[in-house]
């Protein structure tokens, strides 16, 4: 899986992510979601296409059996998140995104906060499941309690928000962390 993963700019997987809920999906439903404009959208597409990832019909994109195996592994680790699920954290920017991840890598939180922002994103909160606390790290003690997202994270789960003026430069800042804090999308 790490070498299809490896081939895929961080924009393909943000696309990967959209079928996790929808069977089909348009370029204008990618378009907005990922906030790409319709060029990027295109290449994106012949990208997973000629990776045998996706195919299209005129009632919009699919994922091939091959697409869904990908994501269904992708999803074992790495789950994006509504922003429903978020009405205890602050709106920092104008749009967000947010990836739950299963199992991370130890790496220094500032290091994860850089990947997002040289990705363009504005900043990013990190939250981190640990017993029964949810708090901000690099110290456990953030005397907040974030009972909410109690509910979505598991001991040793880390939570990443991405948050940018824009919808596409907060996908690639998430992207980008999630990157470095989970194996199942290691590039070595």
């Amino acid at each position: 899986m790490n070498t299809l993963v490896s081939e895929l700019r961080p924009e393909a997987l943000a696309v990967l992510f959209l079928f996790r809920r929808k069977n089909r999906v348009s370029r204008r439903e990618i378009s907005e979601e990922i906030g790409l404009g319709e060029g990027s959208v295109k290449r994106i597409l012949s990208n997973l296409k000629s990776l045998g990832l996706l195919d299209s019909s005129n009632k919009g994109h699919f994922l091939t059996d091959t697409g869904r195996s990908l994501l269904q592994k992708l999803l074992e680790k790495i789950e994006p998140v509504s922003p429903e699920e978020l009405t205890e954290v602050p709106k920092l920017a104008k749009e967000f995104v947010a990836i739950l991840i299963r199992d991370p890598r130890e790496i220094a939180v500032h290091i994860v906060r850089d990947a997002s922002i040289r990705a363009g994103a504005s900043g990013a909160l990190i939250f981190k499941r640990k017993g029964e606390r949810v708090f901000l790290p690099p110290g456990d003690n953030d005397r907040h309690e974030y009972s909410k997202l109690k509910r979505i994270m598991e001991d040793g789960d880390v939570l990443i928000i991405s948050f940018s003026d824009d919808r596409r430069h907060s996908w690639l800042g998430a992207i980008e962390m999630t990157y470095l804090l989970s194996e199942s999308l290691s590039r070595d």
